[in-house]
């Protein structure tokens, strides 16, 4: 299935979710950049859980990949096999709360955003 990891992630509001990334002091800081699917699905391939701590390396080299393809996407979107979906999937409701969570699987089923993005002021 061909997934477009551009699509952007928002609040319940319509306004985009930013990234938030943490320093080497734990300090969480905003990016300048709007949370997007290729966003939490990179995240979430490349971060070790606490119940993965023994995972093989074979399938940290596979997720690595997987990261990789899904980083160096575009607009035209990435084909994708129905595992390499569901392991994104896995990995995203290990990795983040609810509300990304929610969206991510709409768009990683190809399904319409539930949340429409605010309209711009003129």
């Amino acid at each position: 299935m061909k997934i477009d990891f551009t699509q952007k992630l928002y609040k319940f509001n319509g306004e985009p979710l930013v990234e938030i990334r943490v320093n080497e002091k734990g300090e969480q800081k905003t990016a300048d950049k709007d949370l997007t699917l290729l966003s939490a699905a990179v995240i979430a391939l490349l971060e070790t859980y606490p119940d993965e701590r023994n995972l093989p390396v074979k399938e940290k080299l596979e997720r690595g990949e997987l990261a990789s393809k899904v980083f160096n996407s575009d607009a035209d979107g990435l084909d994708l096999n129905a595992e390499e979906i569901a392991l994104i999937k896995k990995l995203i409701g290990k990795c983040f709360g609810v509300l990304i969570v929610w969206q991510t699987n709409f768009l990683l089923e190809n399904k319409p955003p539930k949340i429409k993005p605010k309209p711009k002021a003129e």
